[in-house]
């Protein structure tokens, strides 16, 4: 007969040679033996007939220790891959553990979108802060952070999509931006006011930088070289928070942007190419949930 600690580290063999991360295989290992040390406490020693009922106490346990409900899932799902391993291993009878195995539903939260109130004191910020700056660098910084905020507002695209933007996905003469991502790219008509904004901003950063542009569009007042990260458009919204006194995020603009779209476009597929969406039921949920 097998124990309970023999099958699991017989598990966890398996699970190391997976292409999975440490952090990844330390939790498995981590909610692995939080269930021996139950089974244990409570006498269930070896891998036998008496397996449903210890998973049933367990899950019940789970139930009652975990509220947040990502916490409770991923133990579930540890346990479930461990049972799947015990039965193709062949150490007990199958029997159906899925209905005590449960994972909880997630209640999804609604989207919240920005007010036109709002939506003005986002724009203003940047502009501010260009008005009252006091050094080159700093202009230059408040040039940049305001066209960052502008696209956002005008095209709804990715933070992630924005930090890969080149200079050569802008069309300055049609007033058209490419947006690229892993599924191909989309074409915007950008308005007036951006592509003056735009204009300024690439003036500015060939004088800053005492060279000519990069090939990337948004760069560090230090270097051309690369591309900033999405921290640095965390970090642009998190001032942005605190001088509005709101929490507002780069994914709040996408939302609100989308809502528009839901709005005035006729059909879900122009909204699903405009915001870059693969899958269409993920555009229809994001729809659902808004307030």
């Amino acid at each position: 007969m097998v124990t309970l600690v023999e099958a699991w580290n017989s598990y966890f063999l398996l699970l190391n040679s997976l292409k999975k991360s440490a952090a990844t295989k330390k939790q498995y290992n981590l909610d692995g033996q939080q269930f021996l040390a139950f089974a244990h406490e409570n006498n269930y020693l070896n891998v036998d007939h008496h397996l449903k009922e210890l998973l049933f106490i367990y899950s019940n346990y789970l139930k009652e220790s975990y509220a947040n409900v990502n916490t409770f899932n991923h133990k579930i799902a540890t346990l479930r891959g461990f049972i799947d391993f015990v039965f193709l291993r062949e150490w007990v009878d199958p029997f159906d553990y899925e209905g005590i195995l449960q994972p909880k539903k997630r209640q999804k939260e609604a989207l919240t979108l920005l007010t036109k109130k709002q939506l003005i004191q986002i724009a203003n910020v940047w502009p501010t802060y260009f008005q009252y700056a006091k050094t080159m660098e700093h202009a230059w910084l408040a040039r940049r952070n305001g066209c960052i905020v502008q696209l956002l507002m005008e095209t709804g695209c990715k933070p992630a999509e924005l930090v890969r933007m080149k200079w050569s996905h802008i069309q300055f003469e049609s007033s058209i931006i490419y947006i690229a991502n892993q599924n191909g790219r989309r074409e915007i008509k950008l308005t007036s006011i951006l592509m003056n904004m735009l204009t300024h901003y690439k003036e500015a950063t060939e004088e800053l930088h005492e060279e000519k542009l990069g090939e990337w569009v948004w760069v560090s007042e230090a270097s051309q070289s690369k591309s900033i990260s999405t921290k640095t458009i965390e970090r642009i919204f998190q001032t942005i928070s605190k001088d509005i006194g709101t929490n507002v995020r780069a994914t709040d603009l996408r939302y609100t942007v989308m809502q528009k779209a839901f709005q005035t476009e006729k059909t879900i597929e122009n909204i699903q190419e405009k915001m870059g969406y693969v899958r269409k039921w993920v555009l229809t949920e994001r729809q659902d949930r808004f307030e």
